[in-house]
């Protein structure tokens, strides 16, 4: 058929195609065969797609004053369909209004399409009445503002053609289209009668299948990894290409599809320092312009400068490269990420960022995270922005995001890669302008309501980067039509997948629809399109692949019932499924074993870095002490909105901080009333609250912060009726900081709390608002050393030690002690069976030699990959998987389970 066209087109005719992809492929064969014929210049090939073709006919009609409506873009539809339904009354309060203009403007589409008579009588269900309101209000607008719809264009064309007004083409040909609508067919008969030669192609006109072979894979991923497999193992054999491969659901598997071909194509891509090639594949869909890392920054600038951002998003932003000076203060602005997430505040806005970007230390010294170019940048968009009036129309809005973002210095100063350099381009030409155009159908709005329906035309815009030709093609089946291969391979065939369901339009008369025969209405039209669609695809090469995958996750799946009659075939072994970068590099040459487990050690007394966390991690895993306490692997806060449950451990720590500040004593504890208990424990509750409100102002609202104060209030009280029961004691230390020395390294540990009992010597309590067990301090490696390194290293008589679990509903003690009697729940050494008859002295000795063997690990640098409970359990919740690597030698599969722990301090 290709040759045909070409013919065609040589001959001067007008080519109209189904898709864009098909009009783009008709001039690149046109230019070849140009080329291949000695030529160096050539007159462009008259090829379009359908729609571009009505618009320059009706263009051309307006040129020469036959038309006057102006037709509207389908953004501006969209809106003055928004615009009638938000004028209905009786639609008011509908929550999808965006949904239901998308609904409205595809069934005025079809309606013009087809001929579809949906009278003022076709009410009978209430969505077509709906429609029919919003139609009516929808036309009057047009009317009034001097438009048209590229739906009514073929209608149009027609009778001016029929008037002979128009001059017609000399002779059309279609291409790659499965169907003709009634409204198109009527357009050329009326051409037809004009003396123009159409040539239509026929449904029956269908090409025979190649030699077809069928097989399935596990699932859709190992399909996808054997069809890039299968390309490049035919490209390796000298194959030129095209290969197609063709997805029903491309936009499902597109991102599967596009790594698993990076990887079979470009296995050296990733390699560090490899220059770009140029993409041996090329994929049909294209991705949200919002999704372009450009575009993408270009929208959270602007957010930032009229509103706030969440921290993460924030982020993202700060080190976005497409921003003044994004690389040269590329380190700086990632400081600055962390130092905001550690302010624990969940959004921020340009102020913020802005004086952090610009601070200083006592003596005018610009701290690590300090950014000025951002700063100055920050201030020029503030300035412009606090002088625009606070409702414009799309194209002031338009105009003064362009100023803002060339004040913040986007797209950055680095140059960019053609990608990046047309996504910009794309920015002004089909976002800005496209925004700005709504003028013609939109009143003024805020700057709020600009950027949500910029970001909205953003997400609606497909964006495909131009590039070279490329020997892969992966298209949808529609897209697919008319087009040739060497080799094809259509994947993703499941029953669930091809036929696609039904999907009448939910606006027009369902009878109508099955009657009319309208596109998605009933299940048999779209079984005899799909059979027809595949069967083109089919024949669009000599030798085809088809294929489906058994089981969606736990989901098994049937084979579409159109690929049946296809014998199997079984495929080639290096074709089973694409060779990830890192097998390449195993396979590259023989592998070199290096046990390297130990880091610098540390002199003798030296400080330990970390404090009591150092030995935490130190027993749970040595790599991650070494890695968080020696070489700063540390991860970046992730802010939450209100309170996660470290800050609610924290709230419960400066509680009892304050309420034992204020007491001091079990003798002051009994001494108080019912009310005068209540009182001291609100009077804690509101000191805590007020002084996190101060360093999280955010997080702490006026009702929030009255209820998280009832709150603390309740649980110290539940807490104080606890501490009634024990023996008498005094409140010697709270938030005690102690110098220790253990195993040859001086750090200083911080106790919750420290109480001198009645009968001598000390108890040292941890508070917990989470789990919190005496089996945490046993073993050759402790998961919760804190309080018996204090037991040991500080040379101070210490008579027992207890977490406070402050849990709701959980309160108590849970310990061990040289004596019963301290608090309810702290048992004996020698009665706790969990420490098997140990005495008070030998459970010392045994703390001595384990936590003294851990600190002299720590000094010698022992980092050993070597978790203390195995994968699952110790690295379920650890953030060094990626550095330390040990999924890639262990064979844990299960999902880590655990409770999560609460700290309500210490460390």
């Amino acid at each position: 058929m290709e040759s045909r066209l070409l013919d065609e087109l040589e001959q001067g005719a007008t080519v109209l195609t189904a898709t864009n992809r098909l009009s783009a492929g008709l001039r690149e064969a046109y230019a070849a065969r140009q080329v291949a014929a000695g030529r160096k210049a050539w007159a462009s090939p008259d090829v379009l797609p359908w729609g571009a073709w009505l618009i320059r006919e009706w263009t051309d009609a307006r040129d020469f004053g036959l038309a006057v409506a102006v037709p509207l873009a389908p953004h501006q539809e969209q809106d003055l369909w928004e615009a009638a339904i938000r004028a209905d009354p009786e639609s008011e309060g509908l929550l999808q209004t965006a949904g239901a203009a998308a609904g409205a403007a595809e069934a005025w589409t079809l309606a013009h399409q087809w001929g579809l008579p949906v009278g003022e009588a076709a009410t009978e269900h209430p969505d077509t009445a709906a429609f029919l309101r919003w139609r009516r209000d929808f036309t009057a607008r047009l009317a009034d503002g001097g438009w048209t719809t590229r739906a009514e264009l073929p209608d149009h064309l027609a009778a001016l053609y029929a008037e002979g007004g128009l001059v017609p083409p000399e002779r059309l040909s279609l291409a790659g289209f499965d169907e003709v609508t009634p409204q198109q067919e009527a357009l050329l008969r009326t051409l037809e009668g004009r003396g123009v030669g159409v040539e239509r192609p026929e449904p029956a006109e269908l090409p025979e299948p190649g030699s077809v072979g069928c097989t399935d894979f596990a699932d859709a991923a190992a399909e996808v990894n054997a069809a890039a497999a299968w390309a490049r193992e035919r490209l390796a054999a000298g194959a030129e290409g095209p290969l197609g491969i063709v997805v029903p659901a491309l936009e499902e598997l597109r991102d599967p599809l596009e790594r698993a071909l990076a990887d079979a194509l470009h296995p050296r891509a990733a390699e560090p320092g490899q220059a770009p090639e140029q993409p041996a594949f090329n994929i049909s869909l294209g991705r949200p312009l919002s999704e372009a890392p450009v575009v993408h920054a270009a929208l959270r600038a602007l957010e930032l400068v009229e509103a706030d951002l969440p921290v993460t998003d924030l982020g993202t932003l700060l080190r976005s490269p497409f921003l003044a000076a994004g690389e040269a203060e590329a380190s700086p602005r990632a400081r600055l990420d962390a130092a905001l997430r550690a302010l624990g505040e969940h959004r921020a806005d340009r102020s913020l960022v802005a004086r952090l970007a610009s601070q200083t230390d006592t003596e005018g010294t610009p701290r690590g995270h300090a950014c000025p170019v951002l700063a100055a940048a920050l201030g020029r968009a503030r300035r412009r922005a606090t002088g625009a009036p606070a409702r414009q129309r799309p194209s002031a809005w338009a105009a003064l995001f362009a100023d803002l973002l060339r004040d913040l210095g986007s797209p950055g100063e680095r140059s960019l890669d053609s990608i990046e350099h047309q996504t910009v381009v794309a920015w002004q030409e089909r976002l800005l302008d496209p925004f700005a155009d709504l003028d013609a159908v939109t009143g003024a709005m805020t700057a709020g309501e600009a950027l949500s329906r910029l970001r909205r035309l953003a997400r609606e815009t497909v964006f495909q980067p131009q590039s070279g030709a490329a020997p892969v093609q992966v298209l949808g089946i529609l897209e697919a039509a008319g087009q040739s291969f060497e080799a094809l391979w259509v994947l993703g065939l499941h029953e669930e997948a091809w036929p696609p369901p039904a999907r009448p339009n939910p606006f027009l008369p369902w009878r109508l629809q099955r009657d009319q025969g309208l596109p998605h209405s009933t299940p048999e039209r779209e079984l005899a399109f799909a059979r027809r669609a595949l069967q083109r695809v089919l024949g669009a090469a000599p030798e085809v692949v088809v294929s489906h995958p058994r089981r969606d996750g736990d989901r098994e799946l049937a084979p579409s019932p159109l690929i049946s009659p296809y014998p199997r075939a079984e495929m080639d072994p290096a074709q089973q499924g694409a060779r990830a970068w890192e097998e390449v590099v195993r396979q590259a040459g023989v592998r070199e074993s290096l046990a390297d487990d130990l880091g610098p050690g540390l002199p003798e007394a030296a400080p330990a870095p970390g404090g009591t966390a150092l030995f935490r991690d130190q027993a749970a895993c040595p790599f991650r002490a070494f890695a968080v306490h020696r070489l700063g692997a540390r991860p970046l806060e992730t802010p939450v909105p209100g309170l996660d449950p470290r800050d609610r451990g924290i709230l419960a720590h400066a509680l009892l901080e304050r309420l034992w500040g204020e007491l001091g004593s079990h003798e002051a504890l009994v001494a108080l009333d019912e009310e005068g208990t209540a009182a001291a424990c609100r009077r804690a509750a509101e000191e805590a609250v007020t002084e996190a409100a101060r360093a999280r102002p955010g997080a702490f609202p006026d009702r929030f912060a009255e209820l998280e104060t009832e709150r603390l209030s309740a649980l110290a009280e539940d807490w104080l009726a606890l501490e009634r029961e024990r023996a008498p004691f005094t409140v010697a230390g709270r938030e005690s900081r102690v110098a220790v020395t253990v195993g040859g390294l001086s750090l200083e540990v911080r106790l919750d709390r420290v109480d001198h009992l009645e009968g001598g010597g000390l108890l040292l309590m941890d508070y917990k608002t989470g789990r919190a067990t005496v089996e945490a301090w046993l073993g050759e490696r402790p998961e919760e050393p804190q309080l018996p390194l204090y037991a040991v290293g500080a040379g101070e008589e210490v008579a027992g030690v207890a977490f406070a679990r402050l849990r709701a509903g959980e309160l108590g003690f849970a310990g061990v002690a040289a004596q019963a009697g301290v608090a309810p729940g702290v048992a004996a050494a020698e009665e706790a069976k969990s420490f098997d008859g140990t005495g008070w002295e030998g459970l010392l000795e045994h703390w001595g030699k384990v936590l003294g063997k851990l600190g002299e690990e720590i000094r010698a640098g022992a980092a050993a990959i070597d978790p203390r409970d195995g994968p699952v359990q110790t690295c379920a919740y650890c953030h060094l998987g990626g550095l330390c690597r040990i999924q890639e030698h262990t064979d844990a599969t299960d999902d880590p389970v655990g409770e999560e722990t609460g700290h309500a301090g210490g460390e």
